[in-house]
Order: structure tokens, then C-alpha cells, then sequence
């Protein structure tokens, strides 16, 4: 009793104290108004409703009565309303938040994410009226109602796995489980699966003072700005890239030309020591095996010592 229906034909059910005797019928009144009797099977009955209108409130008792007309004490009321117009209220999905790897953040619609638990972030139209929730579905499939606040909205997806697809909606229900239009979808894609390509440092350029040429891990350099080059085991794939390390922070990504790449870090300070890797990561933020470090340091101090 006193939950909403955007059935408009509902059907009641009871009980009955006894089993009826010869003649005993259950009579259904909306109101005063008698609208019909129950079917009844041993102790307990069903009635279907005629057809109500939307917007229509009913208050539904049931009382025995026998073949001399006689009425026993009615049932207590049972009250419902009836309500088949959508919520007004639009919402929309604006982003995944990814807080898992390398690449963290909110992203949109058709961007892959190496994290299994995203979550979704929306806003609506207007705030919710009492009863009202954010329906969450992947594909055709209920997989959970928001978290909201306000006009904004948030969605924990369960566990995703790896290589799956999914394109979530978001949609207004009432308590009457009446839907709203329902937003664009959010497309993504989880990948947990790393680069099988493996990218190497061949050296350095240093096209500074008078040493100059390509030159391996653990020399000096008078150049500040030295380029790095290698090669890749495999060309990158689409979307693809190597990100160049110094030491655990990311200073960059190469310029890929097929298996080979090379990149030129900003300004060295003099006397500073750096060791750097590269690696291939892909769109969604996984990255494959590191390269053997390639250590170098800055010398840009003139000897003290002077020849004659």
C-alpha cells in the first residue's frame, strides 16, 4: 500500500482468514464504490482491476460476504496511485574517472582505460524529485542505480574485464518505474594487457664542442640538450608511444619513425647525472618492459689546468 504503479491495470492479492463457505464470495470496493469480486483459490484471492487512469488514486478494500447479501469486516485499506508519465529530468554522462597506471583522470566517450573499476560521472537536467534515482545500463543490462548529489551524479562499475567492451546509459526512473529519455552512451573499452613491442637506447648524439658523435651509456657530455636514439623490436601500434624516463619521472615521448626513435630532453644542468629509460605504452596506459637504463652526465666546466 502507498507505493506508486505505472501499471494501469494492477492486480490485488490476498488472504483470507478461512476457507469460504457455500455462496461466500470476496467482494473488492475502490472506495464506496463496489468494482467487482475476487478469484479465490483455497485461502487466498486475486483481483484484476479494471483499467485506471493515469494520475487516477485508488483505496481498495475486501470483505466476505455471503449468498444472503451479508458483510463481514471489510479489510484494511489499501491505497495505490497510478502514474505512467516519464520524469522531466534529462541526465548525461560526461566522463570515466581512471585512477589505476599512468594515465589517471576523467576521460570520455571511445578512450580505453587499464583500470577494471572505473567510475562514471554524469550530471541531470534538474535535481530529482522524492523517489527518483539514476538508472545505470550497460548495453540493455540494469547494472545499478548512482550515487547522486544535487544535478551531478557518480557510478562504481563492478569488476570489468580485460578486452571488454561496454557502452553505458544513464536514465531518470520515478518510484513508479516510469523512465526518462535516456542520455547518449559512454563507450570504453578495459585493456590490462601491456606492449609486446620492447624499446632499446643505442646512445646519444652530442653535436657540442670539439667531441662530438653518437656515444654510449656511462660517458660525459659537454652538450646540454643530447639526443637519445633507438630502435623498437616492432613498429608501435595505433595510438601507441615510448615515454622516456629519468630515472622514476617521466620527461617525455620519443618522435617514432617505424622501428627507430629518437628524443631530445629539455636543457641539463651542469655537473647533473641522469639515467634514462624507454618504454612503450599503449592508449589505454599500459607499458611493456623498460629498456636497460642509459646513463650519462653534464660537463660543461673548462679544465682549471692551463698547458704552455
Amino acid at each position: 500500500s502507498g507505493v506508486p504503479t505505472d501499471d494501469t491495470t494492477p492486480v490485488l492479492n490476498g488472504t483470507l482468514s478461512a476457507a469460504l463457505g457455500a455462496g461466500d464470495t470476496v467482494r473488492i470496493y475502490d472506495g464506496a464504490t463496489l468494482i467487482g469480486t475476487a478469484t479465490v483459490t483455497g485461502t487466498t484471492w486475486t483481483f484484476a482491476t479494471p483499467v485506471l487512469a493515469n494520475g487516477s488514486t485508488h483505496t481498495y478494500t475486501a470483505v466476505v460476504a455471503d449468498a444472503a447479501g451479508n458483510q463481514g469486516t471489510a479489510s484494511a485499506a489499501f491505497s495505490l496511485t497510478i502514474d505512467t508519465t516519464p520524469p522531466a529530468q534529462t541526465t548525461l554522462i560526461a566522463s570515466f574517472s581512471d585512477d589505476v597506471g599512468i594515465n589517471v583522470g576523467n576521460f570520455g566517450s571511445g578512450v580505453p582505460t587499464d583500470d577494471t573499476t572505473p567510475v562514471l560521472n554524469g550530471t541531470l537536467s534538474a535535481p530529482l524529485g522524492a523517489g527518483d534515482t539514476v538508472r545505470i545500463y550497460d548495453g540493455s543490462t540494469f547494472v545499478g542505480t548512482a550515487t547522486v548529489n544535487g544535478t551531478t551524479w557518480s557510478f562504481a562499475t563492478p569488476v570489468l574485464a580485460d578486452g571488454s567492451s561496454h557502452g553505458y546509459t544513464a536514465v531518470v526512473a520515478d518510484a513508479a518505474g516510469n523512465l526518462g529519455t535516456a542520455s547518449a552512451a559512454l563507450v570504453l573499452t578495459v585493456d590490462t594487457t601491456p606492449p609486446a613491442q620492447t624499446a632499446t637506447i643505442g646512445g646519444y648524439t652530442d653535436n657540442v664542442g670539439t667531441i662530438q658523435g653518437s656515444f654510449g651509456t656511462g660517458t660525459s657530455t659537454d652538450d646540454t640538450t643530447p639526443t637519445l636514439t633507438g630502435t623498437l623490436s616492432a613498429a608501435l601500434g595505433t595510438g601507441d608511444t615510448v615515454r622516456i624516463y629519468d630515472g622514476a619521472t617521466l620527461v617525455g615521448t620519443a618522435t617514432v619513425t617505424g622501428t627507430t626513435w629518437s628524443f631530445t630532453p629539455p636543457a641539463l644542468a651542469n655537473g647533473s647525472t641522469h639515467s634514462y629509460t624507454a618504454v612503450v605504452t599503449d592508449t589505454a596506459g599500459n607499458e611493456g618492459t623498460p629498456s636497460a637504463p642509459l646513463a650519462l652526465t653534464v660537463d660543461t666546466t673548462a679544465p682549471t689546468a692551463s698547458a704552455s
